[in-house]
């Protein structure tokens, strides 16, 4: 029975059409991720002005909390200074220090809670 059937073989080296539809779909993740990177920095930002203005006034701040949002907005600078200038590498070590910062602040905020 052996070769009585041919079975279809899985191309991994897409071509043509599928390439493209796969290119596409990488492009739309790929943004779609950098805008929620955007929009979450920007959020780091509007707090930490906040925080920042609070301690100014002699407030008690999460102080912890302003470090790791610091830290966030580093790694933030750090990624976008990678894209410009660095190989895929050194951008993905970017992305993966900046995801751990934000892991980092996102456990603090369970921890202690979201200041009000």
């Amino acid at each position: 029975m052996q070769g009585s059937y041919s079975a279809m073989s899985v191309d991994n080296n897409t071509t043509g059409f599928s390439k493209a539809i796969s290119h596409e779909k990488n492009e739309r993740v790929a943004r779609a991720s950098l805008n929620d990177i955007l929009g979450f920095q920007k959020s780091v930002e509007k707090e930490m002005k906040k925080l920042t203005e609070k301690l100014q006034n002699g407030t008690d701040v999460d102080k912890g909390l302003l470090h790791k949002m610091r830290v966030v907005e580093e790694q933030y600078l750090n990624v976008l200074d990678g894209f410009r200038q660095h190989d895929d590498n050194s951008q993905k070590h970017a992305l993966i220090v900046y995801a751990d910062a934000v892991q980092d602040l996102i456990s603090h905020l369970h921890r202690h809670g979201v200041p009000q």
